[in-house]
């Protein structure tokens, strides 16, 4: 059988094979080389237009000046070296054991931590009977004091189980500023920092929770020194999280500073201080700078985006990209071949990307307007970020997609909490101003200058603080709240549990209002309706609802 047509036709085939495939190889290159340059073209620009705004890129150049230790509240032997991870375990060594120390302070109180905060909101004192009654349900006491003396026990219990409340206090006296040792900049840092270990953050919470705890009964038994020396010590803790530029330490130093301003509520409802000691938490308040914190904080998280997209594009596996989506499977699958082979230009293009949307969507508004107009970004955000649809959102986009909602959340909070800081600021020039004159001044206006330099703005609608004296000899300040409504400084509570978490949502419609009156509440929320006929229910038994 003649086979030379046969062997010309495989000749053919493979000679066209083999050119269109180095024809593809030749387009894929170029294609390749052409994505890259234009990646590389458009994050020169980026980075141009980053230097030309006066922002940085570099975590290091966020980093403040290193405190002397001799002005250093965080050097203090308590708290020295808590920041330190021994060989990758957060659980060894003596950084492990000041930790577990510090955790220490809230252990057995988890029960009523919650509920001694955001009372403030509402204009209320704590339900000391309720919470006596839970402590002692959960053996942290044994049996109830007489009425009247609730603060007073707990906080000599306090004193007596957690002598290490008092040492933290007592050596604020001494200190104004405070920062970890070693501070960040001393540290070896991970080359991706989203793999360093922060348990620290953790044990400052706790610590900041305790000791709120503490100054809250403290003012309540008349003991308001005790109460201020326990906010200061917050003051300082939340200062170490401060000179971080880190989103994380931000959140926890709000969190944290919430719960202190419940002290400095408390104080001033009691009128428990001396002129003299209203002015120093005065300074305390004027020391606590949120939104330079949170500005902050954006700066850090440019870098800490760009170090993950780097991480995702040197990891070996290629399977950072589909983590990132919170798909799971084994390296060396299909999923980790299509990791390896997304082109270097989709993370050029994705830092452009990441670097665009934060100046856009956050540091230029922050440093322009403040929180509230990052607040106000949400909807334009959503458009840049594209639809939920994976095929309908731009690529370049996928990263910054997962890393941003959470910079927005925050803002939030961040606004809450700097206005809760210039009403109390505000209250502390009126409790100043009562114990020199015997009254409340009919405007703001008059406290200045003797009191305030000027009087506050409400960070939402950039006018001065609404204030109002109240019947009960008492006042009221207020801001319009998430709404942008003036309503007079009424305040409208959720029902359930904790009425007062619906104030710091962005559905929320009413005024945030510092005032000492408790805020009537609003009907409880019926049970809901079964969802089908279930059960009868046993004799003197009331009915579940179907599905409980």
């Amino acid at each position: 059988m003649n086979s030379s047509p046969f062997r010309r036709a495989c000749g053919r085939f493979f000679r066209y094979a083999a050119w269109t495939g180095m024809i593809v190889f030749i387009l894929v290159s170029s294609v390749y080389v052409y994505l890259d340059w234009k990646a590389e073209k458009r994050w020169a620009a980026v980075q141009a237009m980053v230097k030309r705004e006066g922002e940085t890129l570099a975590l290091t150049d966020l980093m403040p000046p290193r405190l002397p230790e001799a002005e250093n509240y965080a050097a203090i032997p308590e708290l020295r070296g808590i920041n330190i991870v021994e060989d990758g375990d957060d659980k060894k060594g003596a950084p492990a054991a000041k930790r577990q120390a510090l955790l220490d302070l809230v252990s057995g109180l988890e029960k009523i931590t919650p509920k001694m905060y955001q009372e403030s909101l509402l204009g209320r004192p704590p339900d000391w009977p309720r919470l006596m009654a839970e402590l002692k349900s959960t053996s942290y006491i044994t049996d109830l004091p007489p009425a009247g003396k609730e603060a007073e026990l707990f906080k000599r219990t306090l004193e007596t189980q957690r002598p290490l409340l008092k040492v933290l206090a007592e050596s604020s006296h001494r200190y104004q500023q405070a920062e970890w040792v070693p501070a960040l900049r001393d540290q070896t840092l991970p080359k991706h920092l989203m793999e360093r270990k922060v348990p620290h953050y953790n044990a400052v919470q706790m610590i900041c929770r305790a000791l709120t705890l503490h100054a809250i009964a403290a003012a309540e038994s008349g003991d308001a020194r005790a109460a201020l020396d326990d906010y200061r010590a917050i003051s300082l803790l939340t200062k170490t999280l401060n000179r971080e530029p880190l989103l994380i330490g931000h959140l926890v130093s709000l969190v944290s500073n919430r719960s202190g301003f419940e002290v400095v509520w408390s104080l001033l409802r009691l009128r428990g201080l001396q002129e003299a000691d209203v002015a120093s938490l005065q300074t305390l308040l004027a020391s606590y700078e949120p939104e330079k914190s949170y500005l902050l904080s954006l700066r850090g998280e440019l870098f800490l985006g760009l170090n993950s997209l780097e991480a995702l594009a040197s990891d070996p596996t290629g399977m950072g990209m589909f983590s990132l989506a919170g798909a799971t499977g084994k390296t060396g699958g299909f999923r980790s071949w299509i990791g390896r082979a997304v082109p270097d230009s989709f993370f050029t293009e994705s830092s452009a990307s990441w670097v665009e949307l934060q100046m856009t969507h956050f540091i230029r508004p922050m440093k322009s307007q403040g929180s509230w107009a990052v607040v106000q970004q949400q909807d334009a955000l959503n458009a840049a970020l594209g639809s939920g649809r994976l095929f309908e959102q731009p690529f370049d986009r996928f990263f910054s997609r997962f890393m941003l909602r959470a910079s927005l959340a925050v803002a939030l909070r961040t606004l809450n909490v700097e206005v809760l800081r210039r009403q109390a600021l505000v209250a502390c020039a009126l409790e100043r101003y009562f114990i020199k004159q015997g009254r409340y001044p009919e405007r703001l206006e008059e406290l200045v200058p003797q009191y305030l330099a000027s009087v506050p703005l409400d960070p939402v609608d950039q006018l001065p603080l609404r204030y109002r004296q109240a019947d009960s000899g008492r006042y009221r300040i207020w801001s319009v709240g998430m709404d942008g409504v003036d309503d007079e400084g009424q305040v409208n509570p959720g029902p359930g549990d904790n009425p007062a978490a619906i104030l710091s949502k962005p559905q929320y419609q009413g005024d945030w209002t510092w005032q000492y009156e408790p805020v009537a509440l609003p009907p409880a929320v019926p049970a809901a309706a079964p969802k089908g006929p279930g059960l009868p229910p046993l004799p003197g038994f009331p009915s579940a609802p179907s599905g409980s």
